[in-house]
């Protein structure tokens, strides 16, 4: 079978297609928490999945963020933003905090968005010679997360991370962020 991972995102891809598909105005909140109860009711032991509630921390964060919330960002912000989400449980689970997360997923981020166009070209006749061009980029992938992945100067151990401390470190990014919101709010209304 697929991926949990692979099956998790076409899911959500799913129910924000619906929303389109109904003529409705998708509300990447709502969508992602529908599909956070219809995940765990077919999947009710994923609620202690590493994997399930990266997506689930990662997903609202630049959602929150980028699409419905107060700032604007690129791909560098939303790298940012995806790294601050899920750091607090990579450090708790892994023992480890990794500082060129950031850089490495710009750097991914940018190059995937060649690919895509390059892999879609390459599924048309005329345009078959760039499947070495879409190979090597792929390989380009696998390089710069080898680079950025396993060596010891890539991550810094964090022994000290507990459970209470990422939970305090989430409620004061969700205090920052509603702070930000209150005051784009009330620009707006002036």
């Amino acid at each position: 079978g697929w991926h949990p991972a692979t099956v998790r995102s076409a899911l959500m891809w799913g129910l924000g297609a619906a929303a389109y598909l109904t003529r409705r105005l998708p509300d990447a909140l709502s969508a992602l928490g529908a599909f956070v109860a219809v995940w765990l009711a077919i999947n009710p032991l994923d609620v202690y999945d590493t994997g399930f509630g990266l997506t689930v921390i990662v997903t609202s964060a630049i959602v929150a963020v980028r699409v419905q919330g107060p700032l604007r960002l690129g791909d560098l912000g939303t790298g940012i933003v995806a790294w601050l989400a899920s750091e607090p449980i990579a450090m708790m689970q892994f023992g480890r905090a990794t500082p060129l997360a950031v850089p490495a997923n710009v750097a991914l981020g940018l190059a995937s968005e060649v690919v895509l166009v390059l892999s879609a070209l390459v599924s048309l006749p005329p345009f078959g010679f760039l499947a070495g061009i879409t190979g090597a980029c792929v390989d380009g992938f696998y390089a710069i997360a080898r680079t950025f992945g396993h060596p010891a100067w890539a991550y810094w151990p964090t022994p000290w991370m507990n459970p209470t401390l990422a939970a305090s470190l989430y409620v004061a990014m969700l205090l920052l962020w509603l702070g930000l919101e209150q005051t784009r709010l009330r620009r707006r209304e002036t």
